[in-house]
């Protein structure tokens, strides 16, 4: 039975709901939503579009930016599904309280459509719904000399024969170097098997996005203390989403019990890194030890969540058996303190999110380079800028290209400040925004450049960074974390959770 508490809670959480869904669809201002699977974001989307759409001049003003082309489809399609359904009479009492909200934005949306002649259910492509890739192309299509790719080329959606092409490239020019160029040291690295490198380079190709921002161009010099200090970010930035994923309603536990246990784990043990905890780590790179030494205080060796049989909670993780104090007082409290340890843990089964993050801990690596190691990135960052501009040897050659090489394009195109081609964009709605890579989000930043709150142009960003949050890639980088807590440029969105 629930609880009258509960009951009021829930009550209040629905209210809390509803409130930002409503406060979502005001046009003059900027949010970013965090929206949970399930919670009917693609509906607060098209609601938003169709809100913004009863007061722009043009429908071309409004972007909405998705990571599929079934996605940006489908948000086509309810929206035009939505006018259509404004267009006759409809029996309001069968809808949903959602419906109904959509019924009068699309009403209002075709009133405007009517006062200014767009017809957009007859020219339905004046809606600007597309994925960052054609969002891309659009822009290099437009500024070919500004954005440094020339006509747009041939965009190919397999570019790994070009990548291999390329990488042979490298690898023959560098043999020319002997025994005293990058290449040697590689080799021995990888056991004087070129075709290893090979694959190497061409992996590396197809993810150059994520990478040759740290790189710089051919004769820079490599910076160790930068490079260091990049990587250190990272896995704070890592850190901080393990931390954002512990669940909220056993914090206090999993806080509780650790301070407890982190006086009685051997200190030259597996957990030492846990002693003298108050609560949960830290999330600087130098707390990396003690995230680890967490992840083994709850998780078995295979990244199951650790047995809450008593034999598994012992003193080797810091609770010590009631049975070796002669104090009844300190008996009675190691008692407790293993009870509730292996009730966190039977609790702990549920959260599938959370198990991941922290197995994902393992994987981190020391934000700090050994010397060995050193020489190898050293040898590695040659050769793969050298690897790039073979690459774009063979691109120009076959007048292809892939979509990083046009995304990269389209922040060119946007330097300092210049304003998309053929996009008058005043609201851009961006969905799936935890998704969102390094260089899209600098697309992004580019084409708001000069936006200030208020001003009439507005950003709606919509993810859920939990689906994020144990990805390593770089779609996964704190980006929707950082501009929660940011912003975007000089805006300033305002924070919704549904």
């Amino acid at each position: 039975m629930t609880e009258p508490t509960e009951q009021a809670g829930q009550v209040e959480e629905r209210r809390e709901d509803a409130r930002d869904r409503e406060r979502a669809l005001d046009p003059h201002g900027s949010f970013i939503v965090q929206a949970p699977a399930g919670s009917g974001k693609t509906t607060l989307l098209t609601q938003r579009f169709l809100a913004l759409l009863a007061r722009v001049d043009a429908p071309e003003e409004i972007v909405a930016i998705t990571f599929t082309r079934k996605a940006a489809a489908e948000m086509r399609r309810r929206i035009l599904d939505a006018l259509e359904m404004a267009i006759g009479e409809v029996d309001e009492s069968g809808l949903e309280p959602h419906e109904r909200r959509t019924l009068v934005l699309a009403r209002g949306a075709l009133a405007r459509d009517a006062e200014r002649g767009w017809r957009l259910r007859e020219t339905p492509a004046r809606l600007r719904i597309m994925t960052f890739d054609a969002l891309c192309a659009r822009i290099v299509a437009a500024a070919p000399l500004r954005s440094g790719l020339g006509a747009l080329p041939e965009v190919t959606e397999d570019a790994g024969g070009l990548y291999r092409e390329a990488a042979e490239r490298v690898i023959g020019r560098l043999e020319a170097q002997g025994p005293e160029g990058p290449l040697a040291r590689l080799l021995l690295h990888l056991d004087n098997r070129p075709e290893r490198l090979r694959d190497l380079i061409v992996g590396m190709l197809a993810r150059r996005d994520q990478w040759l921002r740290h790189l710089g161009e051919p004769g820079d010099r490599l910076h160790r203390e930068a490079l260091e200090a990049e990587l250190a970010m990272l896995v704070g930035e890592r850190l901080a989403r393990v931390r954002e994923a512990v669940p909220q309603a056993l914090r206090d536990e999993i806080e509780t019990l650790l301070r407890y246990a982190s006086e009685y784990v051997d200190p030259e043990g597996r957990y030492a890194a846990l002693r003298g905890l108050d609560g949960l780590p830290d999330t600087d790179a130098a707390s990396l030890d003690r995230w680890r030494a967490l992840a083994d205080w709850l998780l078995t060796g295979e990244d199951t969540w650790r047995s809450s049989d008593p034999r598994a909670v012992n003193r080797r993780i810091g609770f010590p058996s009631p049975d070796q104090t002669p104090d009844p007082a300190e008996r009675e409290l190691r008692g407790t303190m293993k009870a509730r340890m292996r009730a966190l843990l039977e609790a702990l089964r549920r959260e599938e999110g959370f198990r991941e993050a922290l197995a994902a801990v393992r994987g981190l690596p020391a934000p700090r380079y050994g010397d060995a190691e050193w020489s190898v990135i050293e040898a590695l960052a040659a050769v793969l800028v050298d690897a790039v501009e073979a690459l774009r040897e063979v691109f120009r050659e076959r007048r292809q290209a892939d979509f990083i090489e046009v995304a990269t394009a389209a922040v060119r195109a946007l330097d300092g400040g210049a304003e998309a081609p053929d996009l008058p964009v005043r609201h851009l709605l961006v969905d799936e925004f935890q998704d969102t890579s390094v260089t899209q989000f600098e697309l992004l930043r580019r084409l708001t450049a000069g936006w200030r709150d208020g001003d009439g142009r507005t950003v709606f960003l919509v993810g859920d960074p939990m689906q994020s949050i144990y990805r390593f890639r770089e779609a996964d980088v704190g980006v929707f974390l950082r501009v929660r807590r940011e912003g975007l440029g000089t805006l300033r969105p305002e924070p919704l959770t549904l």
